[in-house]
């Protein structure tokens, strides 16, 4: 997977014909991120052929607001998969703060949407942790995704 530079005539160039239209909930909740931050929540995926791959509402969102997304290229025989990276959290007095300085990666397969800001619950090697997310990424490869623990569930909540 390679990161590259994208410009509007690129995107529009994007074919997204294999996407289906998100839920209008999924969608909004991006979509306030994006108007609480001013950035989109993660980037796009994009294979060789120009296909989108995973990021339709971050592509929706530079469509109606012209903020240009993060982009990444990934070969259309290769797997990839959403991780979340954070540091464990804490929950104390009905809020979650960072526990540790150390940033980990978790794989992110839910339907729940998350953004960086929210709080997920997620395997450790003393059973489960709360996490404070800060950046949500793409990972390709099949052997290699065999490194990271899966988050489990999302709180519905967000770090402070």
């Amino acid at each position: 997977m390679q990161k590259i530079s994208v410009n509007r005539e690129y995107l529009e160039s994007v074919d997204v014909s294999l996407m289906m239209e998100p839920a209008e909930w999924k969608y909004r909740y991006y979509e306030q991120y994006y108007f609480k931050t001013g950035r989109l929540p993660f980037g796009i995926l994009v294979d060789e052929n120009r296909v989108l791959r995973d990021g339709y509402i971050s592509y929706l969102l530079w469509r109606t607001y012209s903020v240009e997304p993060e982009a990444w290229t990934l070969h259309s025989s290769c797997v990839s998969m959403k991780t979340v990276v954070g540091r464990k959290a804490i929950r104390h007095g009905g809020r979650f703060y960072f526990r540790e300085s150390e940033r980990n990666a978790w794989l992110y397969d839910l339907d729940a949407p998350v953004v960086p800001g929210d709080v997920v619950i997620a395997d450790s090697k003393g059973g489960y942790v709360f996490v404070g997310v800060e950046e949500v990424r793409y990972v390709a490869g099949g052997p290699s995704m065999g490194q990271y623990r899966r988050a489990r569930k999302h709180t519905g909540s967000c770090i402070v």
